[in-house]
């Protein structure tokens, strides 16, 4: 590379990390899944990061956080919840604040039943290999 080159991908690279002013709360049964998302959060620069593997604790969070963003597994069950469950009763009480629902089913079905309960966005936790 030039070194004109490398300064604009520098200055791209600091804007990105400068820290994200937001409060994030991501509820996941799986650790790895809150260590490894935490982490790439992070290096995003959102800092603000609540994090459990329990839907109730969840709830319990939101309510007293007010998150700006939620990232929600949608087949995550405890108790009498589930993600569907969940996000239904979140969004009697706040139709604003953003709820990306993921998971590893890849039915339409599975995506639809979610942005109807109220999710804002949908993703699949799976990706080919080949991508990478």
């Amino acid at each position: 590379f030039a070194r004109s080159e490398i300064a604009p991908r520098q200055k791209a690279r600091a804007a990105r990390m400068e820290r994200v002013a937001m409060k994030l709360l991501v509820i996941d049964e799986h650790p790895i899944v809150l260590q490894g998302g935490r982490e790439l959060l992070r290096r995003a620069g959102i800092t603000d990061i609540l994090q459990t593997h329990d839907l109730a604790v969840g709830w319990r969070l939101y309510r007293s956080e007010s998150p700006d963003v939620m990232i929600v597994e949608l087949e995550m069950q405890t108790g009498a919840f589930d993600g569907l469950s969940f996000i239904h009763k979140l969004r009697l009480h706040d139709q604003q604040t953003p709820i990306l629902v993921y998971t590893s089913q890849k039915a339409p079905v599975i995506a639809s039943r979610a942005l109807e309960a109220g999710a804002t966005g949908y993703a699949l936790k799976t990706i080919p290999l080949m991508s990478f």
